[in-house]
């Protein structure tokens, strides 16, 4: 019995024919595939990199980078890093991934330093205003106490003075010229001294210091005394220096201030009258 049908070789012939058409046709849809991926890449339409195919046997097709024609440059989406300073670098390596990690964590310790040292700053400034404030009361304490023993001080300028003058004669000298003077006998005297250095014939003036305060008061109320004898001897309270600056400023002061009263009060007057 004869067999009708086809013979094997010719059935395994068909077989490759076909399956050469089939590999040519996957291998040109893996083609198109590819160059629609790279230009797509290329206008920016996707993220990094190539996008690969495989043809039916499973092997990475990349007969597309051998082509004669340039291919185009493809853009990579870089991850960029916001530093502290303001400032968006693009990394490229990881190099300049690990310098960049390096430079903030440089400028996070530097950042750190300078808070605590604007915070020691801060204390040290609260420190100094504290200080400041105890010595303003340690001042007006030594204020008080210097007032307190220069109220029973009266400065007298205008004796004469001698080259063989010591201070028990000065003293004589001082109690003689308030019993004659100024009619203050008996008065107690506790010390007497010349104020600075000689220089000349200029005579210095002469501090004298009270027992109790109440005599300073009753030497100092007959100053006025002196005037009516032609005495060219005057008697001023023991005020410091800075004290009696502090206190002819102020008297300027109430003086400038008593004058503008007077002015406004005259312009007040005038600008008041009827017409």
């Amino acid at each position: 019995m004869a067999f009708v049908g086809h013979s094997p070789s010719k059935t395994m012939g068909r077989q490759l024919n076909q399956t050469e058409t089939l590999n040519l046709t996957l291998d040109r849809h893996n083609y198109s595939q590819m160059e629609h991926t790279m230009a797509t890449t290329s206008n920016g339409q996707h993220g990094r990199g190539i996008k690969r195919t495989s043809n039916r046997a499973g092997f990475e097709d990349i007969s597309h980078s051998r082509i004669g024609r340039q291919q185009p440059r493809i853009a990579v989406n870089r991850p960029a890093y916001q530093m502290e300073l303001g400032q968006t670098i693009d990394v490229e390596t990881a190099y300049e991934k690990a310098l960049l990690r390096h430079i903030v964590n440089q400028n996070t310790v530097t950042q750190r330093n300078m808070n605590s040292f604007m915070q020691g700053l801060n204390e040290l400034h609260e420190t100094c205003i504290q200080l400041q404030e105890e010595n303003n009361v340690l001042r007006h304490e030594n204020n008080v106490l210097t007032a307190e023993i220069r109220s029973k001080n009266l400065i007298i300028s205008g004796i004469d003075e001698s080259d063989t003058e010591n201070s028990e004669n000065l003293k004589t000298k001082v109690v003689q010229f308030l019993t004659e003077a100024l009619a203050v006998p008996n008065i107690d005297v506790d010390v007497v001294r010349r104020l600075g250095q000689k220089s000349g014939d200029w005579n210095r003036k002469i501090q004298v210091q009270f027992i109790r305060r109440s005599e300073s008061d009753l030497v100092y109320s007959k100053k006025k005394i002196l005037r009516t004898k032609n005495m060219k001897i005057f008697i001023d309270r023991d005020i410091p220096k800075g004290w009696q600056e502090e206190a002819k400023a102020n008297r300027s002061k109430k003086q400038a201030r008593f004058n503008m009263d007077a002015y406004q009060a005259d312009h007040l007057d005038e600008t008041s009258q009827p017409f």
